[in-house]
């Protein structure tokens, strides 16, 4: 089977020790390719360097919404000038969105959102695929999509209720599930209700393994498992269609 992990973090630093072991561990379970994720400004020309090391990395430049809301109006014009300016070394915009767990305040919020919306008009611009986050503003995240009426999108470890995961279907937006489906049930939840044409695979490694050790790329398998038990379909037969999903949204970048 062809595999693909549409987002972790590989420059994370409990991969610093053992990352070659780490990617040749995925080519070993099938893992064609890899979207490591960054979340701010210093992370960017590392995981550029990154991916030209391995050849089954490819990246995705993005502003987290925490860095977002604190960073100042200079940083934020230096991390999109610098997406546009390497927007031919990467495949999406991402992770981007928005985070309100900890985020309480009004202007907070109205920042995230700022920034938000500044990345999402530019990866139109760019013509890339945005990989969103959301944790406690599924649906503030979801009608600024819909209203900016936004094309390749993928939520990312998406929680939100039943009816934010029909909208977000109605509106052909993709799900990557995680590792983390093997025992959650929200996760499996939507499995079972998206189309198999809209759902991609991840892990978040090194965080959301479904056990207490750290997660990587190879374990992306376990997710096919999964989305094949679920769909009652064969494993290759979903690892394909997946694989077709992610060309679709990411090999013309």
């Amino acid at each position: 089977m062809k595999l693909v992990d549409v987002h972790c973090h590989l420059d994370d630093p409990q991969f610093s020790t053992d990352l070659p072991q780490t990617i040749q561990r995925a080519k070993d379970a099938g893992v064609v390719a890899i979207i490591t994720n960054a979340l701010e400004l210093k992370a960017y020309g590392p995981l550029l360097t990154l991916a030209k090391k391995y050849d089954i990395v490819k990246v995705a430049l993005g502003i987290y919404p925490d860095n977002a809301r604190d960073q100042s109006d200079d940083e934020t014009k230096k991390a999109l000038d610098f997406i546009k300016n390497h927007k031919d070394e990467i495949v999406a915009i991402g992770e981007i969105g928005l985070d309100f767990k900890y985020t309480t305040d009004i202007a907070g919020k109205e920042k995230q959102k700022e920034v938000f919306l500044e990345q999402l008009r530019l990866a139109k611009k760019l013509e890339k695929p945005v990989i969103i986050h959301t944790r406690g503003a599924e649906e503030e995240s979801l009608q600024i999509l819909a209203e900016e009426r936004q094309e390749d999108v993928i939520l990312h470890c998406f929680c939100g209720t039943e009816i934010q995961v029909e909208f977000a279907k109605e509106h052909g937006f993709f799900f990557s599930i995680p590792v983390r489906a093997k025992s959650s049930k929200a996760f499996q939840r939507i499995i079972e209700i998206v189309p198999i044409s809209n759902l991609l695979t991840e892990t978040d490694a090194p965080y959301l393994h479904y056990k207490q050790e750290r997660n990587e790329p190879a374990n992306v398998a376990t997710t096919i498992e999964v989305i094949a038990k679920i769909k009652g379909m064969d494993q290759t037969e979903i690892a394909n269609i997946i694989l077709a999903n992610y060309i679709k949204l990411f090999s013309r970048r």
